[in-house]
C-alpha cells in the first residue's frame, strides 16, 4: 500500500485534455496494431489516465484510513444495555457524537466526557404511549415529570385533540401544522406525535349533536382527516364513551379512518364498551380495522365490573381470531387493578348532547333528572354505565374517604347520592380494597 502511495502522481494536463478523444480512438485502433500487441500514442495516453485515476483514488483511501477517528462527545461505560428489541441485556458502553448514538457494545476511543454507569441499566428513551400533555407542553416544555423518568417521546390526541379547532387568543392555530409550529417555537424537551381525535373532528363540523352526519358533513370530516394526516398526525383515535364521539356509528368511523389508512396511519380507540358488552366494543374496533384496512390499537384493554372478572380469556380469543383473519391489532393495559375517568361519565350519553350547559339544564329539570337517575340505577343498561363498572351497592369500603365523605354529607342533610354508591365508586380507587374487588 505504501508503494502505491509513493508512485502515485498527478497525470499531465495534456492527458486530461486528450482523454475523451484518446478513448474514442482506442476503439478505432487498427486491427494490425492490436495483433502486434503494441499501443500507439492515443492508447498509451488513455491508459495513463486510467492508471493515474486509480492511483489517486487509492491514495485518498490510504490517507483517509490513516486519519484518527474524532473523539466522541460522550461515552457511557460499564452499563447494562437494554436496546428495546426484546433481547437480553448486554454489558458494554454507548458512545455519542454530534447528538447521535455512534457506538453500542464494545466501544473504543476517547471522549470529551465519560460516565461510569456502575452496572445500571441503560436503555433508549421510553415512549409514553398515552399522554394528555397536548396543552401542558406549551405551558412547560421542559416536561421534567417525564424526562426524569426516562420518557423522551409522548403520544397525544387519544380522545379529543388539539386540531382541528377554531383559533382563539390563547390557541392561535386551526390545524396540526399550526400546533406543531407552536411546539417547535416553545422548544419542548420531548419528542411528540399526535392522533387526530375523531370526536374533535365531529364537533368541529357538527357540534355536539346526537345524530348521524349528512353526506356533506361526512365529506367535510373526511377531508379534515386527510388534511391533518398531511400535516403530520400519526393516525386517528376515538373515545367512544365521550360526547360527541359517543354519537358516531360504525359506518362513520370506518369512513373517517380510511384517509388515515391511506396515509399509513392507525386507528386507536377507547372502546365503546368494556364491561357487560365488552365483546361488542372490541368487535366494533376490529370491524373498523377491517372496513378501513387500517391497523387497530385498543387503549386500556380491560374487563370492568365485578361480575365480569375472568372474561379476559374471551378478549384474548376475539383478538387472536381477528389476527388470524389478517387484522393488525394491538392493545395496552393499565399496570394496576383500577381505571379512572371523570365522574360526569356516570351520566348516560344522551344527557350530554349539546354540551355541559345543556347537561346542567337537564339535571335541574326534575323529570329529566329522575330519568337520568333511573338509567344510572338500571342493572342492565344499553350504554356503558361507569357507575356499575366502578362497584356495587353491596361492596362498601368502610375505611376510605368515599365512605367518610358520604357519611358527613348525610349528617349535614346535603347528600345527593346514596352512601353505598359513594362507597362503590371509591372501591376501585382504594388500594386496600381494589385487589379484593377485582378478585371477587
Amino acid at each position: 500500500m505504501k508503494r502505491a502511495v509513493l508512485v502515485g502522481r498527478p497525470f499531465p494536463a495534456s492527458a486530461r485534455s486528450i482523454h475523451p478523444r484518446a478513448t474514442a480512438r482506442l476503439a478505432e485502433a487498427p486491427e494490425a496494431r492490436r495483433r502486434q500487441g503494441r499501443l500507439g500514442e492515443p492508447e498509451r495516453l488513455a491508459l495513463q489516465v486510467v492508471c493515474a485515476a486509480c492511483l489517486a483514488a487509492l491514495t485518498f483511501v490510504v490517507i483517509h484510513a490513516q486519519q484518527p477517528a474524532r473523539p466522541f462527545d460522550l461515552i457511557i461505560t460499564n452499563a447494562r444495555i437494554i436496546d428495546g428489541t426484546g433481547g437480553r441485556s448486554v454489558a458494554g458502553s454507548v458512545a455519542v457524537r454530534d447528538g447521535r448514538i455512534a457506538g453500542v457494545g464494545q466501544v473504543t476511543g476517547t471522549a470529551a466526557r465519560t460516565i461510569d454507569a456502575h452496572g445500571l441499566a441503560l436503555a433508549p428513551g421510553f415512549i409514553d404511549a398515552h399522554s394528555h400533555s397536548d396543552y401542558a407542553l406549551l405551558t412547560d416544555g421542559n416536561a421534567e415529570s417525564k424526562i426524569r423518568q426516562g420518557v423522551t417521546t409522548e403520544v397525544i390526541g387519544e380522545s379529543g385533540s388539539v386540531a382541528p379547532q377554531k383559533p382563539s387568543a390563547t390557541r392561535n392555530w386551526s390545524d396540526f401544522a399550526g400546533y406543531f409550529a407552536a411546539v417547535e417555537k416553545s422548544k419542548v424537551s420531548v419528542n411528540l406525535l399526535s392522533y387526530i381525535g375523531l370526536g374533535q373532528v365531529r364537533e368541529y363540523v357538527m357540534g355536539n349533536d346526537d345524530r348521524a352526519p349528512t353526506a356533506d358533513e361526512l365529506s367535510k370530516m373526511t377531508a379534515l382527516v386527510s388534511a391533518e394526516m398531511k400535516h403530520g398526525a400519526y393516525g386517528v383515535a376515538t373515545g367512544l364513551i365521550y360526547s360527541p364521539n359517543a354519537y358516531a356509528k360504525l359506518d362513520e368511523l370506518i369512513a373517517l379512518s380510511k384517509p388515515a389508512a391511506a396515509a399509513g396511519g392507525l386507528y386507536a380507540s377507547h372502546l365503546r364498551y368494556d364491561g357487560d358488552k365488552l365483546r361488542d366494543g372490541l368487535e366494533e374496533a376490529i370491524a373498523i380495522g377491517e372496513g378501513a384496512h387500517i391497523p387497530v390499537h385498543v387503549f386500556h384493554l380491560k374487563v370492568t365490573g365485578a361480575k365480569n372478572v375472568g372474561r379476559m380469556k374471551d378478549v384474548i380469543a376475539i383478538v387472536e381470531a381477528a389476527q388470524k383473519r389478517g387484522v393488525e391489532i394491538a392493545a395496552d393495559q393499565y399496570p394496576y387493578v383500577a381505571s379512572s375517568t371523570g365522574l360526569i361519565q356516570t351520566i348516560p350519553p344522551w344527557a350530554h348532547e349539546g354540551g355541559n350547559a345543556k347537561l346542567v339544564a337537564r339535571l335541574k329539570d326534575p323529570a329529566t333528572r329522575a330519568r337520568i337517575r333511573k338509567e344510572m340505577d338500571d342493572p342492565n343498561p344499553a350504554w356503558e354505565n361507569r357507575l356499575i363498572s366502578a362497584g356495587t351497592r353491596s361492596r362498601r369500603c368502610r375505611r376510605g374517604p368515599g365512605w367518610r365523605r358520604a357519611t358527613s354529607a348525610s349528617k349535614a342533610g346535603g347528600s345527593t347520592m346514596p352512601r353505598a354508591r359513594w362507597a362503590g365508586i371509591h372501591t376501585t380507587s382504594c388500594s386496600r380494597c381494589s385487589s379484593r374487588t377485582a378478585a371477587a
